[in-house]
């Protein structure tokens, strides 16, 4: 599946939503590509939840056939990512980030590399990469991170209010809502800058 394809498939969820989902949902992408850095926090732990139930079903899967148990394991595996996320800021922001390049590896890559086993160990590298970039710059990698992601959700989920379709709705928005995001966030915090603990430099 290419990166057009999961963006329809995407489009064809939104499609089916109320204005009050639409709306849920573009204010979740607005907060994201527009205030990304400032709720660094919070982000890293939504991330760190997403991510951790991921490993607590791929855990169960292996090991465990009853369903109840395993949603629990689940839910505190995400609980317990997410919470050293929004604790360890440094844990946090690689999460986070590596995250954010590991879902847009697979959107990027998934025409070319037909190979899932492939894809996941590139999406995986990329993980690594962007956390790794990310725990060393911080700021500007969490803002381009997160305005990229916050821009294709609220893009697609603002062209769809509008009625707009197409091309349009796929590309042109979601860039759009993207390059603006990451602009007011580097003009809106060219003095809020976070030390490595995650704590406001108070001089800066």
């Amino acid at each position: 599946m290419d990166y057009s394809q999961i963006l329809e498939r995407y489009n064809s969820i939104v499609q089916s939503g109320d204005v009050t989902v639409l709306a849920i949902v573009l204010v979740i992408a607005g907060l994201a590509a527009f205030l990304g850095y400032r709720l660094t926090k919070l982000w890293a732990a939504v991330i760190g939840f997403l991510a951790g139930t991921a490993i607590g079903n791929w855990i169960v899967t292996k090991f465990l056939n009853n369903t109840l148990m395993q949603v629990l394991v689940e839910v505190i595996v995400g609980l317990l990512i997410g919470m050293l996320a929004f604790q360890i800021y440094l844990f946090g922001v690689f999460i986070l980030c590596g995250g954010f390049g590991f879902l847009l590896s697979m959107l990027l890559l998934a025409q070319y590399v037909p190979d899932q086993n492939k894809l996941l160990l590139i999406s995986a590298a990329a993980f690594v990469v962007l956390g790794v970039l990310s725990v060393i710059f911080i700021k500007p990698v969490i803002i381009i991170a997160t305005g990229i992601h916050g821009g294709i959700l609220g893009g697609i989920t603002l062209a769809k209010l509008l009625g707009i379709g197409g091309s349009t709705a796929l590309y042109a928005f979601p860039a759009a809502f993207a390059c603006a995001g990451i602009l007011v966030q580097f003009l809106t915090t060219r003095h809020y800058k976070l030390d490595r603990g995650g704590d406001r430099i108070k001089r800066y």
